[in-house]
């Protein structure tokens, strides 16, 4: 049971937000969003009924040292799968750090305090103070630190802002002066805690970068790019939109921009493979012809008739092939004279 303290309920924007906290969690049903069962009032104090959890938190994790690569990718994608509920149905929680996940068993985790969960559809003014900035500093977006609305894109640097801070044990940014004017640059992961996967980084990277139109375009695709992100190739720095190596890059990782200066360069690549194989045929075509006009041509005899043939008495015949036959003549026998035919004298008749 979450209750409300007393000081704080007697403040009247404290105690609507803790109002909304339990409206919005009770429309969501997901195993890694903390349940809210019931929410009311007893006398002066406000109350959730939420489901039973430990209490612990990542935040409490983070204390004890940096997480194993496996852990933080678990983790990732089951804070994701929360926040996907929660967009799907148009709400960004705005709130998104370590102290906000809270274990639910070993390895399992779940996000909490939908406080100041925000509905895309529409806004209770009642829940903010003109021109304040609603969430951790610490992990808003550079967007938001200059006055822009919270959008599931912030959600997302949030969750890159987390994971870095789990694997690392330290925070991405840390904060001084001013909040609004201050966007410090954040030290390199790899530079850091060397030898971790390239992939994973990737996907933290490009979570956190500066350009909302530079990050994932929705929480399930940042869960798709981290369950591939052991076999990803590592990118260079998203502060200034660059990829690198693209051409071996998986789409997931890429932003906008890189994807189309990938496209780009495959389709010079296709053009010049299609130049060179055409220069080659050509090549080979002129060099067959250029043997062929350099040739002495040869005399041939021409070649005898094979119907005319030379037959030498008395047993064989040369042929133009000057191949020895035996002849076989068949005798000749000379057609004996004819008769002559006797006719008898016809007898007269007598006088």
């Amino acid at each position: 049971m979450k209750i409300l303290r007393r000081e704080l309920a007697a403040q009247r924007e404290t105690r609507r937000r803790f109002e909304h906290e339990g409206r919005m969690a009770a429309r969501l049903v997901n195993p890694h969003i903390v349940a809210v069962f019931d929410a009311g009032e007893d006398g002066e104090t406000s109350y959730l009924v939420m489901e039973e959890l430990s209490g612990r938190t990542l935040a409490d994790a983070i204390d004890e040292g940096p997480l194993d690569p496996e852990a933080v990718r678990a983790l990732g994608l089951q804070v994701l799968d929360g926040l996907d509920a929660a967009h799907q149905v148009g709400l960004v929680h705005r709130d998104i750090k370590p102290s906000n996940v809270l274990a639910a068993g070993p390895g399992a985790w779940k996000v909490g305090d939908f406080g100041i969960a925000k509905s895309a559809e529409a806004t209770d003014p009642s829940l903010t103070s003109t021109g304040l900035i609603i969430g951790t500093v610490a992990y808003l977006p550079p967007e938001r630190l200059g006055g822009a609305a919270a959008t599931p894109s912030g959600d997302l640097y949030a969750v890159g802002a987390v994971l870095y801070e789990a694997l690392l044990g330290q925070r991405a940014r840390r904060m001084e002066g001013a909040p609004g004017a201050l966007v410090p640059e954040r030290p390199r992961i790899g530079e850091i805690r060397p030898g971790l996967p390239p992939g994973l980084i990737s996907v933290i990277e490009r979570a956190m970068a500066p350009e909302p139109s530079d990050r994932f375009a929705s929480a399930a695709a940042m869960a798709a790019a981290l369950r591939q992100s052991d076999t990803l190739p590592a990118t260079v720095a998203f502060a200034d939109s660059t990829v690198t190596p693209t051409a071996l890059m998986s789409p997931l990782l890429m932003t906008p921009a890189a994807r189309l200066r990938a496209s780009t360069a495959r389709q010079r690549w296709v053009v010049g493979a299609a130049v060179v194989s055409l220069l080659i045929v050509v090549a080979i075509i002129a060099l067959v012809i250029a043997n062929g006009h350099g040739r002495t041509p040869t005399h041939t005899p021409p070649r005898k008739s094979q119907t005319s043939t030379t037959v030498t008495t008395p047993t064989t015949v040369t042929s133009t092939t000057s191949t020895t036959i035996p002849a076989t003549t068949t005798p000749t026998h000379p057609t004996p004279p004819t008769k002559p035919t006797k006719t008898k004298p016809t007898a007269r008749p007598g006088p």
